[in-house]
């Protein structure tokens, strides 16, 4: 890998901040072909989130009709769905596949439709996506911090980057793409978001998403490792008794509270809620409410007569776990079923299959257990065809940085790739377009 020293000015075509995944995807993406460019990264390792992700495997996209993605994105500036459609449509996670299988990163597909690499090893996209950066004549500079970024209007050189060891870079295209404050916290991408405002550009202050729901005191902290399928979760104002979200998936029982997709994907909307940027608009006070798919044959069954302990009569009938079913039945476990009231019965059975708990109870989640961030440059301020900046000629904005949060399932690395071939497809072309001139 060839290593850009910062010692003095240097001048190039493109500079792309950040060398995560949405950086190195359009550094693979493009080539150069005689041009100068630099990806700047800020640690000493490039994908670093690409190299923690789906437990070391790297689930980089979603399997299934490209369709069925939208729904699976937030925001906080705009309509998240009308701006995703363009990108994911143009470079879709068929696409995707094929581009990854292109550089040498074969992938299948699990039941569940996370794709992953055949490698099942992180490393294996990361290392793909950096040989191709080379081979397309990038070089990069590592541990480089940038502390600042001016817009020289006058100048041929419009982008200029000063860096913590003094040195600076002068860029014509600038490319953004040096993520969130999610995953362990890092306050930089906040540092970039406050130089961005200086120039002009509209930020949303981030919130964590894809973040457990911890609840305090938890009372099934017991139950940790127990999970179920095809839960629901609903959120309910407490003034109007009206619900205000509602979302389904399979869920985890933890020491805390609840994780698993349906937790994580339900989350920004919790955090939203808990914000000050949500309580001044709708409600300050909600119920938190998770249900499991029900046995309802069990309510219609009459206990009477039945020779079994309760806990063993409802493992009889139904499909929940024995260990969550007798933590419910508690003193009643053991005792005979035909000994227990029926109105006791039913309220064990209902408690099996619904929780609630208040806001107050839910803890604020914070960066440093988020998986992706709400927030960024904001959605209203990017053409989402090009990528580039409205009002900034030669800025552009790209993955985590913008104010887009997906779905837990390979939904936010499939934004990162469309969203970098798209501002890497417009590059190609004003580069085209130069050569063409001169």
């Amino acid at each position: 890998m060839k290593i850009y020293n910062t010692k003095n000015v240097s001048e190039y075509d493109v500079i792309v901040l950040g060398g995560g995944a949405s950086g190195l995807f359009l550094g693979a993406s493009l080539n150069l072909n005689g041009k100068a460019g630099l990806i700047i990264e800020a640690s000493p390792i490039l994908g670093k989130k690409i190299l923690a992700s789906g437990g070391g495997r790297c689930n980089f996209t979603h399997a299934g009709s490209i369709k069925d993605f939208i729904h699976c994105y937030h925001s906080l500036s705009s309509k998240a769905e009308s701006f995703v459609r363009s990108p994911l449509y143009k470079f879709n996670n068929l696409k995707t596949r094929n581009f990854f299988e292109s550089i040498g990163v074969l992938s299948y597909s699990q039941d569940d439709g996370r794709i992953f690499p055949s490698s099942n090893k992180s490393i294996s996209v990361r290392n793909a996506l950096i040989k191709k950066c080379e081979l397309n004549s990038w070089t990069f500079s590592l541990n480089t911090r940038i502390v600042k970024i001016e817009n020289n209007k006058n100048n041929n050189y419009s982008w200029l980057l000063k860096s913590d060891d003094g040195g600076y870079f002068a860029t014509k295209n600038l490319v953004i793409s040096a993520g969130s404050p999610a995953w362990k916290y890092d306050d930089y991408s906040n540092q970039i978001f406050d130089d961005l405002k200086n120039l002009g550009v509209k930020i949303v202050n981030p919130l964590p998403a894809l973040t457990p729901i911890n609840i305090k005191s938890f009372n099934l902290k017991s139950l940790s490792g127990i999970s179920f399928e095809n839960a629901s979760l609903s959120l309910i104002n407490s003034d109007t008794k009206k619900s205000i979200y509602k979302n389904s998936g399979d869920i985890l029982i933890t020491e805390t509270g609840f994780s698993g997709p349906l937790a994580l994907n339900s989350s920004w909307f919790i955090n939203k809620l808990k914000s000050e940027y949500f309580l001044k608009q709708e409600c300050k006070d909600f119920e938190l409410i998770i249900e499991l798919t029900e046995d309802s044959f069990l309510h219609e069954f009459d206990f009477h007569g039945v020779n079994l302990s309760l806990s063993n009569a409802i493992k009889f009938y139904s499909s929940l776990p024995e260990r969550y079913i007798r933590f419910i039945c508690g003193d009643f476990s053991d005792q005979k079923a035909s000994s227990v009231p029926l109105k006791k019965i039913h309220t064990i059975i209902n408690n099996m299959y619904k929780a609630s708990y208040s806001s107050s109870l839910i803890n604020n989640s914070s960066f440093e257990n988020a998986m992706s961030a709400l927030g960024g440059v904001s959605l209203e301020e990017i053409n989402n065809k090009t990528f580039q900046c409205k009002s900034l000629k030669g800025l552009y904005v790209i993955g985590e940085a913008l104010d887009i949060s997906g779905d837990s399932g390979g939904y936010n690395f499939q934004f990162m790739w469309s969203s970098a071939m798209s501002a890497s497809l417009c590059l190609a072309q004003d580069f085209a377009r130069i050569l063409i001139r001169d």
